[in-house]
């Protein structure tokens, strides 16, 4: 019990240190990426574009023309409809813009990087403790593995990889918490002698908002499929392999019936110039 507590100690002091260094580094973000532009834009705006707008060219515009585009105002609050219909235009399916929104909403009517940063560092915490849980798994054998898992976890996210994915406001960091804990659910299914339907409904879960978040995870969750797949009809364990299978069918099929728009983007992939039609 005391070892316990310790790695818990040790984990939580890690965890604050760690938050300390990714705040240190959004205070040293001053560059606004295009992309995260769009990120701001694409969450709260009425159009993809701020370029759309009759009056974009040929005209001076003042800061707060393009405020209007980085953030939430007043008028805006409480109207969602934005962060579907803007990526139905777009490229990306919505969830990570939907979070991105109810953040922006915290701060209406001005910009503020921090709107997009402050959900990475909170995202990164989730993160570390994943990889702590994965790691501990896989040095179970070994002594003071949680001490050990707990640095392993903590140095993960204080790479400039990591840096760099807690200041970019994209939804990468929010993609590499749903790979994190992808493996773990799959690493807890590979220990499960029989068929559990909690930890089914986790992946299921898990799966349906890795792929409201980047098509990228397709591929990943593809192969993470085939491989247990495989091993169950090796083992001829059908029972396992229809429960598994029946679990990233419904939230395949839930995925498209939420955002259906994503059969076009991803195997009709709409150019930049006919975004605004």
């Amino acid at each position: 019990m005391k070892s316990r507590k310790k790695e818990v100690l040790i984990l939580v002091v890690l965890l604050i240190i760690q938050v300390i260094i990714h705040v240190g580094a959004g205070i040293n973000k001053s560059y606004l990426h295009m992309d995260e532009a769009y990120s701001f834009g694409l969450a709260s705006y009425d159009k993809i574009e701020i370029e759309s707008n009759e009056d974009f060219e040929n005209n001076w515009h003042t800061k707060e023309y393009y405020e209007d585009y980085l953030s939430v105002q007043d008028d805006e609050i409480g109207n969602y409809s934005h962060v579907y219909e803007n990526q139905k235009n777009d490229v990306h399916p919505p969830l990570y813009y939907l979070f991105l929104r109810i953040s922006m909403g915290i701060n209406k009517g001005h910009f503020s990087k921090w709107t997009g940063i402050v959900p990475n560092i909170i995202i990164y915490v989730f993160i570390t403790i994943f990889i702590y849980l994965i790691t501990k798994k896989l040095l179970k054998d070994e002594k003071n593995s949680g001490i050990k898992s707990a640095i392993v976890a903590f140095m993960s996210s204080i790479t400039l990889a990591s840096l760099s994915n807690v200041t970019y406001i994209r939804m990468y960091a929010l993609l590499a918490l749903e790979v994190t804990i992808t493996a773990y659910l799959h690493i807890k299914l590979l220990e499960s002698e029989k068929v559990n339907p909690k930890l089914l409904i986790a992946i299921g879960v898990c799966s349906l908002a890795g792929l409201l978040t980047h098509y990228y995870y397709i591929f990943y969750l593809a192969f993470v499929y085939l491989m247990f797949a495989i091993k169950y009809i090796k083992e001829k364990n059908i029972k396992k392999l229809i429960y598994y299978t029946l679990t990233m069918l419904i939230a395949g099929i839930a995925f498209l019936v939420i955002f259906p728009y994503s059969i076009q983007h991803i195997f009709f992939r709409l150019q930049r110039a006919k975004r605004n039609g």
